[in-house]
């Protein structure tokens, strides 16, 4: 909701300001000294430059009268006074300058800082349907940018220039009244230009954000597929895909640009024909009525030039900073958005007295769900599950199965609360997860997907012990028995690089993600272990291994399992029960033998899997 206070502001300057805002709050104190800093050496330094053509007419009346003692004086001080005052100038402008790109590089990382760690608090709705990876790195590393420059090349050059026209225009007054009357009349027009196109600048900094965003998202994810464009031989069709994207924003980048060259292009010549009024026209005018020298008329026009020049610096770099207001909003809707989600809501506290509190309760069961319901859309036409409710024990392995979309992974999604429940409750130990904190909660959870992500940039040991501070090297290699991962990775050297894991296969990968969940079982709070699809890339040695293990562990921790599949055989090697999920619906539940005698969904799955071999 708006503030009545900014009720005048666009949608763009708020955001923008409310960007700035969250940087400057940030701020150190030696920060703010060198921000403070750095205006008022814009500030003085513009000064200066405003007191050097005060100069000239002192410096013009000497050389009228050469052969006077008092002229050499004054020619030799007026000289003295602009060699200081430009050296002074020199000095204030590029320390402030220094400063505040110092600043700039701070500001950035802070404004970074800010949309990584929300762009970790959205919704799995949200950066599925709203944003995506292409948006959130497209934000992260131009709209960013931007919003820097807004506070440090921007800024400045709009502060130059207002204090350059503002104290320029003062020091007409003092040559000439007349002609301040003309500089005015021409400077009005460019000023009320400016805020009138003011929003079209802020339209072309969303358009173009817009469209830089299309290009980072495809940039990734086709280059994230580099086997799958090769196998189809569509690199051309890809690199003609990613120009086409490519000339659309440099022509929006091509129409913002002739904007503002008509708008630079108008100032210029309002100034120009402002300097010809005051060289044509004004100049008889202003000697007969304010007694003009030939030296003040020297300065006067110097500084009308150098007002013209910084108006039109200051016009331009405002409606680069309308344009950031486009940006900004970007920004500022992935803030909000993680702002609103259920991770700030119920906090991110994972207190050892309310992880012990769930852990002493009375209930029979690890977890249970009853009448759990997650729609995809507000239509309800693409439904994820409805109305799922069973329980598990401890040291019971249920194994969800069902043909492709009926919702396996949304039921595992909702158990690691990647997603709310819509209706419906969770319970671990006997207690709503909708009465404990997030971070609790997931503490209870080892979750295992079907991606198998490899940390990147990090050792085999961090990859495995992720976040798992406590594990000894001992307990790393453990889980790496367990998993199967000892035949490829070396027990002796846990910290050797994955170099991001492209030295590993599909199944090596898959290992690498399952020794890590076994490990947070081992060694953490974990009573529930999820497994999606876990032994999908395993060959047949290794995953009768690795069956094997989580039947162990899950039977000698006294933990539940969830486990994902598609292949029937594993219901009979280690499910206690089997779940199968058909429409979003939990249609049978039982165990194997029973399930297999119904002639049912479970049994035509079976026979469906045991003739495709």
């Amino acid at each position: 909701m708006r503030k009545r206070g900014r009720c005048w502001m666009s949608e763009g300057d708020q955001a923008l300001v409310d960007l700035l805002r969250r940087s400057l709050r940030q701020y150190t104190p030696l920060t703010w000294v060198k921000f403070s800093f750095a205006i008022l050496g814009t500030i003085g330094a513009n000064l200066c430059f405003l007191a050097l053509p005060m100069q000239v007419p002192t410096l013009v009346a000497a050389l009228d009268s050469p052969s006077s003692s008092s002229s050499s004086a004054s020619l030799l001080s007026g000289c003295l006074s602009m060699v200081t005052l430009y050296l002074l100038r020199v000095v204030l402008s590029h320390g402030g300058r220094h400063c505040l790109e110092s600043v700039g590089v701070l500001t950035l990382l802070n404004i970074q800082g800010e949309i990584f760690s929300s762009a970790q608090r959205l919704t799995v709705e949200d950066f599925e349907m709203r944003f995506g990876l292409g948006d959130v790195l497209g934000v992260l590393e131009h709209d960013a940018a931007v919003i820097r420059d807004v506070l440090t090349v921007n800024l400045e050059r709009v502060l130059t220039g207002l204090i350059y026209v503002v104290g320029g225009i003062y020091l007409c007054l003092v040559i000439s009244t007349f002609l301040t009357v003309v500089i005015f009349c021409a400077i009005l027009p460019i000023g009320l230009a400016s805020v009138f196109l003011k929003k079209i600048s802020e339209t072309f900094g969303k358009r173009l954000s817009e469209k830089r965003s299309l290009v980072v998202s495809r940039e990734r994810e086709i280059l994230g597929c580099a086997r799958l464009v090769r196998s189809h031989r569509m690199e051309r069709e890809e690199e003609r895909s990613y120009r086409r994207l490519g000339e659309e924003y440099n022509e929006e980048a091509n129409r913002y640009s002739a904007f503002m060259s008509i708008c630079k292009g108008g100032s210029g010549l309002t100034h120009s024909f402002a300097l010809m009024m005051i060289i044509y026209f004004g100049v008889s005018q202003a000697s007969t009525k304010d007694g003009l020298g030939s030296g003040q008329l020297v300065a006067l026009i110097n500084i009308v030039v150098e007002i013209g020049k910084h108006l039109e610096g200051a016009v331009q770099n405002y409606l680069l900073i309308s344009a950031a207001g486009g940006n900004a909003k970007k920004i500022r809707r992935i803030l909000d958005a993680a702002t609103h989600s259920e991770d700030i809501q119920r906090g991110q506290g994972d207190g050892p007295s309310e992880i012990d509190r769930i852990k002493d309760s009375p209930s029979a069961c690890i977890l249970e769900l009853r009448g759990c319901t997650y729609l995809y859309n507000d239509e309800g036409t693409t439904r994820g599950v409805e109305n799922i409710s069973f329980e598990a024990k401890p040291g019971e392995i249920l194994c969800l199965v069902g043909p492709s979309g009926c919702g396996k992974s949304t039921t595992l999604d909702l158990v690691a609360l990647f997603r709310p429940c819509q209706a419906g409750k969770i319970l671990f130990h006997g207690v709503d997860t909708a009465d404990l904190s997030l971070g609790s909660c997931r503490s209870l959870v080892s979750w295992v997907g079907q991606t198998n992500p490899i940390v990147p940039g990090t050792s085999i040991r961090d990859n495995i012990a992720y976040g798992m501070h406590l594990a000894s090297d001992e307990d790393v290699l453990e889980a790496i028995k367990l998993s199967a991962c000892d035949d490829f990775l070396d027990a002796s050297n846990l910290h050797q690089s994955f170099d991001h894991g492209f030295n590993l296969s599909g199944g090596q990968r898959a290992r690498v993600s399952i020794a890590r969940g076994l490990l947070k079982v081992l060694k953490g709070d974990a009573k529930i272990l999820l497994l999606d699809e876990a032994c999908a890339n395993l060959d047949a040695v290794s995953e009768s291994s690795l069956l094997s293990s989580i039947r162990t562990i899950v039977k000698t921790h006294r933990i539940a399992c969830l486990f994902v599949t598609h292949r029937m055989n594993h219901t009979a090697k280690i499910a206690d029960k089997v779940l199968v999920l058909k429409g979003g619906r939990l249609r049978e539940e039982g165990t194997h033998v029973e399930l297999s005698a119904r002639k049912g969904i479970y049994s035509t799955l079976l026979a469906a899997s045991s003739e495709s071999f």
